[in-house]
């Protein structure tokens, strides 16, 4: 899955990567950056 944050922690509806894990069932891992003024994050189902 791939999560986009536009503005960053500066936007209104910016959810921090950790609490999307939280949020999905079973275990999960991710890779995440920014660019910009954005942040993004690749979330992979762990085997």
């Amino acid at each position: 899955m791939v999560w986009i944050n536009l503005l960053g922690a500066d936007g209104p509806l910016y959810v921090p990567t950790e609490q999307i894990l939280t949020a999905l069932r079973g275990a999960w891992t991710a890779i995440e950056s920014s660019g910009g003024r954005g942040s993004w994050a690749i979330l992979r189902r762990s085997t």
